[in-house]
């Protein structure tokens, strides 16, 4: 680059080029001169006056021989000039005229300061627009005026005493990568004060530009750039020589370090023992796919390099469901090919195998499908193919119970005559439920033969048969809408929804992968259907898939045209319509304004009531941290008690029972941090307007420990309403709201999958319902609280800052947040959030880690 001198422009330092300026005589003095010329100085220490008579005037500053500057007017005796954005003058007598030579190239340039924009390089072509500091992108430099390119198009900028720092940018014009010589800073532009809080470890890195000792490099959060006077590039290594092998896939077992080059240098990334893809092969070394783009490794440092080979599918066997025993622990492979062994280990046992190649099984895991080799294991067994049978068998005499369609796996459990329940079957032998578990019998005399009745029922057509495998083929031979019946019970179907059953008042559902129990549901409620699968029916509710124990699931095929829950818009609201069962009756609560989204009077039938009419539909108070304080005041608060209480309830109680309570629930809900127009809420709902017995004799308005078996016997008493709010609430708060007890599930009422709902109530609407006591609450007062904030959803894994900036937690779960406000600074882009914190500390989020959510 060549050595750069220095122009005053109207005062202002600019940077021009050595050897491109052109002096040129001051011509004869012959009235004012327009302004655009530029002058150089001639003296030593030229002073720079504040007015034209040096005697009045004051010294203001001072320039150099050598040094431009530009001239906004000239009489006879004195050029006028700007100096530190104000008038200034010098003695015409100092300076002569001269043209710059305009260059183009690439610079990056910032500004201290708020820099002019200008139509043309001339101080009179001065526009009504500027640039606050930030980084500028100029592609021409006349002197030390800068052509840009701005929203209002292209605009010139200059210098004015030195506020531009300038970076003449190189690109460079082929592939290239520096060693860095030593960790360094990372900055997001060529100048200091675009310094990040990350560092680059000594390694070689590819860099794409420079200016000076500056250079643009790749890092693990793009190109950034560093600032290093030792760098130097990396020469001798001649990447043409690298063999090409397109995609190709290798195993190494050993803990080994990656390079941006086929050079060992620095801190190399460390790649763990796994599968990668490599590209090209230079001697030793591999280039490979990582996570952070393309790298080297050096497989002699690598542990063995296994290549991966084609499997040959062509011999692989169907085997529907079969059991699978290996009498000892066996390794898991994701193929059939030791290329693709886990680290997985399966226990000794049973497994399920669906599919067989060679003496491959593909198995059943908690973790999805996996193969294992049979020979492996010694001994192992494989059965035929097991098909689901559902029903009841009588037996007439005691059989041995055993672990598994094999006579090998008897156990020295025996089960006397009775009637059990089958589960499945295969050749020769029977799948039964026992109170041990599920356990196999043989198919031998003893045995009452299947008395049952199957239909099939399709679109078009429908029969009856005794035989099963009649109907099962009818059943699957079928393209129409379809389901199969067993004595009057559907047992398969390919649309509907799935009613919780059974005889018990509630069901679980679980895990699909570790059968852990994740929620619970009120017998007759509605989920959606998935699929079946043996003892199990996959349901979806609330976004999510779970197992249903198919003796407590009612399959209910929409060729029945059976009725069922759904939601509603009649006018601007929506209304939760229940179907009860039990009384084939409609009940309906109205949930607070409609999503836009909807149309009214038609019925929506979803089970995931977050995504209604297929777009976001959040009910606000339902989804609301429960963190986040109300408004109201206690007046307010009463008076909602006292006009919103139902005129059923005041003709058995005249006066509301809660009416003068509200300071004592705002003093509660603030003692515990929590929000008071959800506590009144919860209370109301739980207790009827606090009307109910266990109310009003007890002093416990949230029915706390009232068993189904016996509500108000088991319910606790308190001395008083005071001391019994003030129990329920701390316990809800230590519970349902602490991020550390396993009843958590998010410190909002929310729905059976997240939030309150999911282990507080089996009621699946119980959070909407309480939620639309809070929407009628703030209609009362103008929709004061609703959509005050936006909110949001946190994945987990999300990393919480505190006021300081340092990282203060990091998310379990899925989490929803109050969005107060937006923060930035040189870490980035925040949110302020409200926090599960019981102390209510201000956390941030970074926006790019959360997902706005729409809420109605």
């Amino acid at each position: 680059m060549k050595k750069a001198t220095s122009i005053l422009l109207a005062g202002a330092i600019l940077t021009g080029a050595a050897g491109t300026t052109v002096v040129h005589p001051i011509p004869a003095f012959a009235g004012q001169v327009q302004t655009g010329e530029l002058g150089k100085t001639i003296k030593v220490n030229i002073k720079i006056y504040s007015a034209k008579n040096p005697s009045s005037g004051y010294t203001v500053g001072q320039l150099a021989q050598g040094e431009l500057l530009a001239i906004r007017s000239r009489d006879a005796k004195w050029a006028e000039i700007l100096y530190k954005s104000k008038r200034a003058y010098v003695l015409l007598q100092d300076i002569q005229l001269v043209k710059p030579a305009e260059e183009r190239g690439t610079y990056l340039l910032h500004n201290s300061v708020n820099a002019q924009f200008y139509d043309a390089p001339n101080l009179s072509a001065a526009t009504a627009n500027g640039a606050a500091p930030q980084i500028l992108n100029a592609s021409r430099k006349l002197g030390n005026w800068y052509y840009i390119s701005t929203w209002l198009g292209g605009k010139w900028v200059y210098n004015d005493a030195h506020q531009l720092e300038e970076r003449k940018i190189e690109t460079l014009k082929a592939e290239a990568f520096l060693k860095t010589s030593q960790q360094q800073a990372v900055y997001n532009g060529p100048f200091l004060y675009t310094k990040t809080a990350s560092l680059l470890p000594q390694q070689i890195v590819a860099v794409y530009r420079r200016s000076g000792s500056w250079y643009e490099v790749q890092t693990n959060s793009g190109k950034k750039w560093m600032y290093d006077t030792k760098a130097s590039f990396v020469t001798g290594v001649d990447l043409s020589k690298a063999e090409q092998l397109g995609a190709v896939r290798f195993r190494f077992t050993r803990a080994v370090s990656a390079y941006t080059l086929p050079v060992s240098y620095g801190t190399g990334e460390v790649l763990q023992p796994g599968i990668v893809t490599v590209s090209r092969q230079l001697g030793t070394w591999y280039e490979v796919n990582t996570p952070a783009g393309k790298r080297w490794i050096d497989a002699s440092g690598a542990g063995s390099m296994t290549k991966e080979t084609p499997i040959d599918w062509a011999p692989v066997q169907t085997l529907g469901k079969a059991a699978l025993y290996v009498g000892q622990a066996v390794r898991a492979f994701m193929q059939p090919s030791d290329f693709y062994i886990t680290e997985e280990v399966l226990a000794p046992g049973t497994l399920y195998a669906s599919r067989k190649l060679n003496n491959w099984y593909e198995v059943d895991t908690p973790k999805g499908k996996r193969w294992v080799r049979a020979a492996d294991a010694s001994p192992y067994y494989v059965s035929g193919k097991i098909e689901d049978s559902i029903g009841k068998l009588p037996l007439t005499k005691q059989v041995m119970l055993h672990n598994g369609p094999f006579q090998e796996l008897a156990t020295t459990q025996a089960l006397a005559p009775q009637v059990v329940r089958t589960l499945a079957r295969t050749a020769g032998w029977i799948q039964i439920d026992t109170a041990a578990g599920p356990k196999w019998i043989p198919d031998a005399e003893g045995f009452t033969a299947d008395t049952s009745t199957y239909q099939w029922v399709t679109a078009s057509s429908r029969g009856t048969t005794k035989d099963y495998a009649v109907a099962y083929g009818k059943y699957a031979d079928s393209q129409e809408d379809k389901y199969l019946v067993k004595d009057g019970v559907v047992m398969e179907m390919q649309r509907g929804f799935v009613r919780a059953a059974g005889p018990n008042a509630t069901v679980s559902v679980y895990d699909p992968q570790t059968k852990q129990a994740l929620t619970y549901f009120a017998k007759g409620t509605d989920l959606g259907f998935v699929k079946t699968d043996g003892n199990y029916i996959y349901v979806s509710y609330e976004g999510k898939t779970a197992l249903l124990k198919r003796a407590e699931a009612q399959l209910i095929p929409d060729l029945t045209g059976q009725p069922q829950s759904y939601f509603e818009r009649a006018g601007n609201l929506l209304y939760r319509r229940v179907y009860e069962a039990s009384s084939g009756q409609y009940s309906s609560y109205s949930m607070g304004p409609a999503p836009a989204q909807l149309t009214a009077g038609k019925r929506y039938y979803t089970y995931d009531r977050t995504q209604i009419g297929g777009m976001d539909s959040y009910e606000y108070f339902n989804y609301l941290p429960l963190r986040v304080k109300s408004s109201y005041t206690a007046q307010e608060l009463n008076d909602y008690i006292n006009l919103a209480y139902p005129a059923t309830l005041r003709a058995l109680y005249p006066i509301p029972p809660l009416l003068g309570k509200a300071q004592t629930f705002i003093d509660t809900a603030n003692r515990y941090n929590m929000n008071a127009s959800y506590l009144l809420a919860h209370a109301i709902h739980e207790s009827a307007w606090g009307t109910s017995r266990i109310a009003r004799e007890k002093n416990n308005l949230f029915g706390f420990r009232a068993v189904d078996s016996d509500p108000y016997g088991g319910a606790t008493s308190f001395s008083t309403f005071e001391a019994g709010l003030d129990y329920c609430a701390k316990y809800i708060n230590d519970t349902y709201f602490n991020t550390s007890d396993w009843r958590y599930a998010g410190a909002i009422l929310g729905d059976k999958a997240r939030g309150m709902n999911v282990r507080y109530a089996s009621d699946s609407d119980w959070g909407s319902e309480i939620a639309a006591y809070m929407y009628r609450m703030d209609a009362m007062y103008g929709n004061r609280d609703r959509n005050r904030y936006q909110l949001a959803v946190m994945n987990a894994g999300v990393k919480q800052y505190n006021a300081s900036f340092g990282v203060a937690s990091t998310v379990s779960m899925p989490t929803f947040a109050a969005i107060r406000a937006t923060v930035t600074n040189v870490q980035g882009t925040f949110y302020e959030i409200t926090s599960n914190n019981p102390s209510s500390v201000k956390l941030y989020v970074r926006t790019a880690d959360v997902k706005l959510i729409r809420a109605y």
